[in-house]
C-alpha cells in the first residue's frame, strides 16, 4: 500500500511566516532607531525584552499554580506563586539592565580572500561600576563568543562573516543580547 504525497508540503510550516515577522520587526526597529553613530551607547529604550522558551513556560506554570491558588484557597501557595511571579518579573528588568550603558564601537576588520569569513572586531565596554555577564554579539545567524565584563573593562567579540564574492564586505546589522540572570528572557 502506497501513501499518496501531500500536494502542499510546505502549507504548515511556520518558517515563511516567521521570516516575514522578523523582517518586518527588523524594518521597525531600523526605523526607529535611524543610523547609529561611530560610538553607541545602549539606552533603555533601544532594548527589547522577549522571553525565551523556558519563560515562556514559567509563566504558563505561574498562571497554572494561580489557577490551582484560587480553585484550593490556599494561603501558602499564593505566597509561593507570587515570589515566583516577582521573581520573573525581577529577572526581566535585571535582564534589561545588563545592557543598558554599554558602549559599542568598531573595531576593524582584517582583509581576506573571496570564499573566507571577515572577522569583524567589535569593542564592547562596560563603563559602569556592575559586572555585565553573558554578554553575546550576533549576526543573523553567527554569534560571537558569550563573554563577562567586569566593572570599567572592555572586550573585542569577533564576528565571523562569510564572503562569497571580492570587493567591500559590508557587516550586517548585528545584535548585543544577554540572557542573564535565569534565561527566562533575552534582551
Amino acid at each position: 500500500m502506497s501513501s499518496i504525497p501531500w500536494p502542499f508540503p510546505n502549507v504548515f510550516s511556520l518558517k515563511p511566516l516567521r521570516r516575514s515577522l522578523t523582517a518586518r520587526a527588523e524594518r521597525w526597529a531600523r526605523k526607529r532607531q535611524g543610523i547609529d553613530p561611530a560610538l553607541t551607547r545602549l539606552q533603555s529604550r533601544r532594548i527589547y525584552i522577549l522571553p525565551t522558551g523556558v519563560g515562556l513556560v514559567f509563566a504558563l506554570m505561574s498562571f497554572a499554580m494561580l489557577l490551582g491558588s484560587m480553585n484550593y484557597n490556599n494561603n501558602l501557595s499564593f505566597v509561593l506563586t507570587f515570589l515566583l511571579t516577582g521573581l520573573g518579573f525581577v529577572s526581566m528588568h535585571q535582564c534589561q539592565r545588563n545592557l543598558v550603558g554599554l558602549e559599542l564601537s568598531f573595531a576593524g576588520v582584517d582583509p581576506v580572500f573571496a570564499g573566507q569569513s571577515a572577522e569583524f572586531n567589535i569593542v564592547v565596554s562596560n563603563q559602569s561600576r556592575n559586572t555585565r555577564r553573558h554578554i553575546q554579539l550576533y549576526a543573523g545567524n553567527v554569534r560571537s563568543d558569550i563573554e563577562d565584563l567586569g566593572p570599567g573593562e572592555s572586550c573585542i567579540f569577533k564576528l565571523e562573516i562569510p564572503t562569497h564574492a571580492r570587493g567591500h564586505v559590508e557587516l550586517p546589522r548585528f545584535g548585543i543580547r544577554t540572557l542573564f540572570p535565569f534565561e527566562l528572557f533575552r534582551a
